[in-house]
């Protein structure tokens, strides 16, 4: 049987009582064990622990690292912005099938600037299934794109 203090009157309790015998005031027990203190500071070390990696991980790529990253994922992103641009073109946006996305080639023309070229089956506007491709020019404007042109080869 463990003793502890009551908060009130700082007489010994055992602390399985709800009151104190000597003065009446209701003790309150902990709900979590020893055992759950444990659990929970080990939870907070190690969620600690995560954060300071990711801040220190972030803060040791150079600025030529970070251009890089931002230019590997460029060519992805304009293929995403022409895929969206040229379902909107589309008569049957719904039966579009985009062929072989990952090829399609992007070239930067400039600085921000890009070309793609898409290639899509889908239904026409006599429900015809039609093999087509589409050349984007795009422009890169941080976080959106704006489409320069679209036009579908004959």
């Amino acid at each position: 049987m463990t003793l502890i203090a009551c908060p009130e009157c700082n007489a010994e309790v055992s602390h399985e009582e709800v009151s104190c015998p000597h003065c009446g005031k209701r003790i309150r027990r902990s709900t979590m064990g020893i055992m759950g203190r444990g659990v929970l500071i080990i939870v907070c070390v190690l969620v600690a622990i995560g954060i300071v990696s990711a801040i220190i991980e972030g803060a040791t790529k150079t600025p030529a690292q970070l251009k890089a990253e931002m230019a590997a994922e460029r060519p992805g992103s304009a293929r995403a912005a022409c895929e969206n641009f040229v379902r909107r073109h589309l008569d049957d946006p719904d039966s579009a099938e985009f062929i072989d996305r990952s090829t399609w080639p992007v070239i930067e023309s400039s600085p921000r600037h890009f070309e793609v070229t898409a290639t899509v089956r889908a239904r026409n506007g006599f429900n015809a299934l039609r093999l087509g491709r589409f050349h984007c020019t795009l422009e890169d404007r941080g976080d959106t794109w704006h489409a320069d042109m679209i036009f579908q080869e004959p």
